[in-house]
């Protein structure tokens, strides 16, 4: 992966179950860990990877000066559903990645603080409308993160 990159944005969330160690390509050379700069999209993803365990859907919450920090590699790719995810991926696996995060809060959680500052999660995506989901999803502004990462960083579970 290319190391010249825009600049990164404060946090990335990852959308996922917990503790999912990721799966197919993930696990081999070389690693990719997909995260979001989009706390909303990333929920959709938690949302989607649920399946029969509700409980355990949860979207990890990441300082990306961290990660830097740690030696990881990242890629934002320009693609345009890349782009429509605000999509940033790390070489790593994802069961490495969750040791660098801040923690992780449930989709319940996520859902019920975006609501607090004026995001309702307006989707309850499936795989087949993900896609149309992330696109018809606005950016959230740095502040409305700033906001949310306020709410939600008392709750943070240790990754």
């Amino acid at each position: 992966m290319k190391e010249q990159q825009p600049p990164l944005p404060e946090y990335v969330f990852r959308g996922t179950t917990y503790n999912f160690r990721g799966g197919g390509a993930n696990t081999i050379k070389p690693y990719r860990c997909y995260s979001s700069s989009n706390p909303i999209k990333a929920a959709y993803f938690a949302h989607v990877c649920r399946g029969n365990f509700i409980a355990r859907a949860v979207v990890y919450i990441a300082k990306t000066k961290k990660l830097v920090e740690a030696g990881i590699i990242y890629m934002i790719n320009p693609d345009p559903l890349a782009r429509a995810e605000e999509e940033i991926i790390w070489e790593i696996k994802p069961k490495d990645f969750y040791k660098h995060c801040e923690g992780y809060i449930t989709l319940k959680e996520l859902k019920d603080a975006l609501r607090v500052i004026g995001k309702p999660l307006n989707y309850a995506p499936t795989y087949s409308n993900l896609s149309v989901a992330c696109f018809e999803t606005q950016e959230m502004s740095v502040n409305e993160i700033e906001k949310l990462i306020d709410i939600i960083y008392p709750i943070i579970k240790n990754a």
